[in-house]
């Protein structure tokens, strides 16, 4: 498919630059020259910068999604972990508007129950999404931070998120 290949600490990283199969609206071209398409593949465990912590996905348990290639009828089949298993991986990782806003997302489609099934089965990540909690839901809380309006946005209801972190979190406990 054309990529290049690059080693990194984590795994794997293939990339190119992207070449639009349609015309570029006029002022758009610089903004479309910096896209770059990247595949990452990373081993089944990711581990916390300077801790123990650590989550590994599953090698049997996943889900096969296709990635359609653009104005093609063309697709790239690829294993993906369950739902809950990405959303509990998002509520312990470093807080930041990216995963907070993943996590939000997630949880509206994912089985609470699942997701906490799967923190409390992983190594101890539920110490993470503990210690996470409290910036985790006074971030999307806050109106003016990104994360608040990202949610809003899109159309996520923040204190039924609240309310959804809250039970996890006494859940776990």
């Amino acid at each position: 498919m054309g990529f290049d290949e690059k080693s990194v600490e984590w795994g794997i990283k293939f990339f190119k630059k992207y070449v639009p199969q349609v015309e570029i609206p006029v002022g758009m071209e610089a903004l479309v020259n910096e896209v770059e398409l990247r595949i990452e593949i990373s081993p089944p465990r990711i581990k916390e910068h300077d801790t123990h912590h650590y989550f590994e996905f599953s090698l049997t348990e996943y889900e096969i999604r296709e990635i359609p290639y653009h104005n093609r009828d063309k697709s790239v089949k690829v294993r993906v972990p369950p739902l809950e298993h990405m959303t509990a991986v998002k509520l312990g990782l470093p807080v930041d508007y990216k995963h907070n806003h993943d996590a939000a997302m997630l949880l509206r489609k994912s089985d609470i129950d699942k997701v906490v099934q799967v923190i409390k089965s992983n190594d101890d990540w539920a110490s993470l999404v503990l210690r996470r909690m409290p910036k985790l839901k006074g971030r999307i809380n806050q109106p003016g931070r990104i994360e608040n309006t990202l949610a809003i946005a899109a159309g996520l209801d923040v204190r039924q998120h609240i309310k959804t972190l809250e039970r996890i979190e006494q859940r776990i406990r």
